[in-house]
Parts: structure tokens; sequence; C-alpha cells
């Protein structure tokens, strides 16, 4: 009985303190400046290490009401009367590093694409964003990763032969496509298609390789091309091309090239 009439007064007491204590200290914030970011994040910190341990002590009460032999009065819901104040601070706490990146791999995705889908977008503003979102790449090793594999639609790119097609309305689809077919070592494929807005293709293929040095680097090496001109016919053209793209950029969804004749390609996966 008598451990029961204690646990219940330490109950209600721990209660009423801790209510009265985020009641001022609320009210304080509420007058004085916001801190600076480190003293904000001290602040909440110590806020959430006191409602934790408020909580751990309502628990420990819970447990000596449920091991009396008087039944006791109401038990302790959800994790404690405090359990919403401690989420809901733990939600103004920094965020990890790892969530601090993604979020801002997020962001600057949309604002890239954003800017590569407006006509005109200026090479510089490109290279800008290209700049912030290269070292968040989550693939270090992308010329060797099975994300690569995949056929790319082109959004964006500098290469003067592409951007002919696209400005004189003769294309808006352009794809590549890349693949392997077996390890990461061994010679791939490189397949580059321009299919005409009226019919037919030009098509451009060749055989591509991990470069042994540098991990972001694939050599290729054109060697075919055909054009299809649809009732006019289809023809094998001399195929032109040889050199490098440092893949500066890759996931699942987004890939970003720069290649050995200064151009720059950002393409998105083929839905």
């Amino acid at each position: 009985f008598l451990r029961c009439t204690y646990s219940s007064v330490i109950s209600e007491g721990l209660q009423i303190i801790l209510q009265t204590t985020l009641s001022k200290m609320s009210a304080g914030l509420t007058r004085r400046p916001p801190p600076d970011g480190n003293r904000k994040s001290a602040a909440l910190l110590a806020i959430l290490i006191t409602c934790s341990t408020a909580n751990a002590a309502l628990g420990f009460v819970a447990s000596l009401r449920s091991s009396s032999r008087i039944a006791p009065r109401a038990a302790v819901p959800n994790g404690g009367p405090l359990s919403g104040a401690t989420e809901f601070l733990r939600g103004l706490l920094p965020a990890p590093s790892g969530d601090a990146d993604a979020a801002r791999r997020g962001d600057l995705k949309y604002s890239l694409l954003s800017l590569v889908g407006e006509r005109g977008a200026d090479r510089s503003d490109v290279e800008g964003l290209i700049g912030e979102i290269a070292p968040l790449s989550p693939c270090p090793d992308p010329s060797r990763s099975p994300l690569i594999r995949k056929e790319w639609v082109l959004r964006w790119t500098t290469e003067k032969e592409i951007n002919f097609f696209i400005d004189w309305n003769i294309s808006d689809d352009v794809t590549q496509t890349i693949s392997y077919d077996g390890g990461a070592e061994t010679e791939g494929r490189l397949g580059n298609d321009i299919s005409f807005a009226r019919g037919g293709s030009l098509s451009v293929g060749g055989g591509i390789t991990p470069n042994k040095k540098n991990p972001l680097r694939t050599d290729f090496e054109f060697s075919e091309a055909s054009l299809d001109l649809g009732r006019w016919g289809k023809y094998e053209v001399p195929p032109v091309g040889k050199g490098w793209f440092d893949t500066v950029y890759l996931d699942d969804e987004l890939r970003v090239d720069l290649n050995s004749r200064n151009d720059i390609l950002i393409c998105t996966l083929r839905e």
C-alpha cells in the first residue's frame, strides 16, 4: 500500500514539475531572440534528453504500480505523457549527414533537370550545378557499375551534331544504350540512336571498355553506322568517332557525362 501511494505521488509530482518546466522554457524561447544554429541544436538536444529521461522515470513508476497488489489508477499511454513532445523535438534536430546528402542530391537533380529543360540553357549555369552534384554521386565506380548498363534518354547536350537534329525539329528522341555481355572488365556495346520525327533514324554503334586507371572513364570506338530514311531506304555509312566519356554523376535515374571533346551529356533513364 505504501509503495503504491509513494509511486502515485512521484508520478504526479514528476508530471507537474516537467510540465511547468517545459512551459517556462517555451515561454522563455518566445521572449528571447532565436539563437544561432549550434545553440539551437544544443538546446533541442537538451530538451530531448530531458523528455526521454522523464519517460523512463514514469515508466519505472508504472512498473512499481503494476507490481503492487493494488491496481494502478491509470497506465502510462503510448510510451508516456511526453512521448509526443519527444518525437516532435527529435524531428527538429539536424538530420544525419547521409540524409542531408540525399536531400541535397534530390534538390540539385531537380534544379539541373529544370534548367536543361529550358530552351537555351546557358552552359556555365549547367556546369555550376554539375560541379555541385558531382561530389554527391552515390556511385564511385560508374564505368563498371550495373547502373550504367541501361537505355538512357538524352535531356541536354553541347554536342553540335546532335543539337542540329533537335534544333531543326528533325528529332526529339535521342537515346544511348550501354550493355555488357560478360563481366565489368569485358568489352561492351554502345549504341546511339536518333529517331526522326517523320520516321527513320540515324544509328551509330561500337565497342566500349571501362578505363583501367580512371573509374569514371569509359573508352569507346564506333564501328558501324546506318541511316534509315524510311520509304527511301536504309544505308550503311562510315562510322566516325573514338574517345572516352567520364560519368561524373550516376544513380538509378540520372547520368551526367563529360567527354573527350569537352562536351556535356545529361541523360535520364528510359522508363
